[in-house]
């Protein structure tokens, strides 16, 4: 799952030096630094790949004020966007979906901040994050069975092919266009379910509410880069497959999640997702220029490092368990569409901690996917309550 992108998009693309570093990545020197600072970046750094800039300054307190509040105003509309969700069906869901954000953005920055503390090793970040997905679920009282395990290997095995050929398009090309591509995610998770025949295929308003919530993810990563570079055959390709494969994985495991034949509760499909995944991390770090130098290292960690490391443990766990709970509770596609709304966190948090300038295209790309988002809810609503 998403956290296994954190590690080099072996967890694979979901770690984000200090906050007030994070636009200040350079361009690495060979294939195996470029892996680690793509897994690295955020859709914060996407302008440096293009060009280095001066970050924003905090100008008089006014100039802050006004930063802070247009921060406030943008994660009141990602709320926005979820609020259905409370009317729809309970608070508890909104607070689980809440907790899905939040939890998405803070993992970013933890691992990112233990990388950039002198701690580069990703896949060995992920497979602390695993364990404590395992150790969790048992403290919870869960006692998973083996008969359980091999349900959701498949899953496993999507997302690692998944991560492993998004790392190879960063290689192929420019971490702005790959992220592009793969803020498509949604409208290809869209197009499977049609073919599976679940969902109609003609049916314009959520053909509507599917585009315009893509859309508006592509226009808020689009907004923090002059250009787009990186653009070549190989990474549209690679890109491509790995957002099929992303949305393979949401559409499989929402059929598992709600096939009436397994009767195992979503904890215990997330601990077997953990377990798959320690060993894949492990598989990971044998065939890596990582090896297992990462453990050997723990012990020489800077206090700062294993600070944002323990930090990054408990958000990667919510994120596991709230990532299969929206998924069961919502449906793979609009769990991709919520999942991008962290875009708009990203941004918000660009503004009030770097001061960076909000572009015209990030905020119609806000509003696009706030619109998109709140939409395809209620076509969702709408379909259901047809079928019954």
């Amino acid at each position: 799952m998403f956290i296994l992108s954190l590690a080099a998009e072996p967890t694979c693309e979901a770690q984000l030096s200090e906050v007030s570093s994070l636009l200040q990545t350079k361009v690495p020197k060979n294939v195996s630094d470029l892996l680690y600072e793509a897994a690295g970046r955020s859709s914060v750094g996407f302008s440096q790949e293009i060009h280095q800039e001066e970050r924003g300054q905090p100008g008089p307190q006014g100039s802050a004020a006004a930063a802070d509040a247009v921060a406030v105003l943008l994660l009141l509309l990602q709320v926005a966007a979820v609020s259905p969700l409370a009317y729809y069906d309970s608070f508890s869901a909104l607070l689980v979906i809440l907790l899905y954000l939040s939890s998405v953005t803070s993992v970013k920055f933890f691992v990112k901040d233990t990388i950039n503390h002198g701690f580069p090793y990703p896949a060995c970040i992920t497979g602390f994050h695993m364990i404590a997905v395992c150790i969790t679920i048992f403290a919870w009282g869960e006692r998973p069975q083996w008969k359980e395990a091999m349900a959701v290997l498949p899953i496993s095995l999507l997302n690692s092919a998944s991560l492993l050929t998004n790392n190879a398009a960063l290689v192929f090309g420019g971490l702005a266009f790959v992220s592009m591509i793969d803020a498509m995610g949604p409208f290809v998770t869209f197009l499977l379910e049609v073919a599976k025949g679940t969902r109609p295929c003609f049916h314009m308003m959520t053909i509507f509410s599917v585009t315009i919530a893509s859309v508006g993810s592509v226009l808020c990563v689009r907004g923090e880069a002059s250009t787009v570079n990186g653009i070549s055959a190989m990474a549209i390709t690679l890109a491509g497959i790995s957002a099929v494969l992303r949305a393979m994985r949401a559409v499989w495991q929402h059929d598992l999640l709600t096939d009436k034949s397994i009767t195992v509760s979503p904890l215990q499909l997330v601990f077997w997702n953990g377990f798959w995944g320690v060993w894949m991390t492990i598989i990971s770090m044998m065939f890596s220029n990582e090896h297992f130098e990462g453990i050997q290292r723990l012990s020489t960690m800077s206090t700062s490092a294993k600070l944002f490391l323990f930090f990054s443990i408990p958000a990667a766990v919510v994120l596991n368990i709230t990532q299969w709970y929206a998924v069961k509770k919502h449906g793979a596609l609009m769990q991709n569409i919520i999942g991008n709304l962290n875009l708009v966190t990203v941004i918000a948090i660009s503004k009030a901690i770097l001061f960076e300038e909000v572009t015209s295209t990030q905020y119609i790309g806000t509003i696009l996917l706030v619109c998109g988002t709140i939409l395809n809810k209620a076509m969702d609503v709408s379909r259901h309550s047809s079928e019954k």
